[in-house]
């Protein structure tokens, strides 16, 4: 057993050591499958009785560190399948991790990201505005499942103003305006689709959850959206075609009596306007 040393090299690695005798056995044992939890192992063994396929535990000392097992399908609002390109980044750095195209007959995709890290990923397929996302695996100790199914706008409903985009990988420090450095990613792809659609008006809305004062959160949404903004005129864009609007928790999308709610509620959009 052997650990990947960096996320970036695939020659780095510790030094290998034996699993031990109840998977690596004197018999000829091959075809050495991991499940995602890290702790079951499946493997085919052959001795002079014939061969079986046999299942073991990894001792704890021995086992991988904590992935997340991403899987979904990707499609547009209307259920048809997408046969997009995922890719996922280090936020912190901004540093693309890996890359993969969907099943084209189903859609379907699957990642395994190794934990202790903060991802974004982001979906693209011709005719269709980026979906982006974040996973954070700082936490996480033991593997874990989880079911994502992603549903594209095209740029055609975008352009005619019919949705709202959520702009998923935006982030700030608590209570506080100032973009963090891990939203930049996300928004120099805006920045490169406004720049492409130079006629284009939109308006950036900032939202909040419902805890704090109506003022305060109005206050604030509007200092959020004004710095998403900021920087896109910063980089590029036309600053005429931009409004920021801060509607404070006006408008929740979620419930927020539980933290997942409010964590969606807190969010920025943009909308482009007729």
């Amino acid at each position: 057993m052997s650990h990947r040393l960096s996320d970036t090299s695939w020659t780095q690695w510790s030094e290998p050591v034996n699993i031990g005798k109840e998977i690596n056995t004197s018999d000829n044992d091959y075809n050495y499958s991991l499940m995602p939890d890290g702790v079951s192992v499946f493997f085919t063994k052959f001795s002079n009785d014939g061969s079986d396929i046999c299942i073991s535990q990894l001792p704890p000392d021995k086992r991988p560190h904590a992935v997340a097992s991403v899987y979904g399908k990707v499609t547009d609002t209307q259920g048809k399948i997408l046969p997009a390109s995922i890719k996922w980044e280090d936020l912190e750095t901004g540093a693309i991790l890996g890359n993969l195209l969907c099943d084209p007959s189903t859609g379907r995709y699957f990642i395994t990201l190794p934990g202790g890290k903060n991802y974004g990923y982001y979906v693209e397929y011709a005719g269709y505005y980026p979906v982006s996302g974040n996973l954070n695996t700082e936490k996480l100790l033991t593997g874990k499942n989880i079911e994502h199914n992603i549903v594209m706008h095209s740029i055609d409903d975008i352009l005619t103003g019919k949705v709202s985009i959520v702009l998923s990988n935006i982030f700030f420090n608590v209570d506080k305006a100032d973009l963090r450095p891990e939203s930049y990613p996300e928004l120099n792809r805006l920045a490169t689709f406004l720049k492409s659609n130079p006629s284009a008006r939109l308006e950036i809305s900032g939202h909040t959850d419902s805890q704090g004062s109506e003022q305060h959160n109005k206050t604030l949404s509007q200092q959020r959206a004004q710095s998403v903004r900021n920087y896109l005129v910063q980089h590029g864009c036309n600053a005429d075609n931009i409004t920021a609007a801060g509607y404070g928790a006006s408008k929740p999308v979620a419930d927020n009596n539980t933290e997942k709610g409010r964590a969606a509620n807190r969010r920025v959009e943009f909308r482009i306007l007729k």
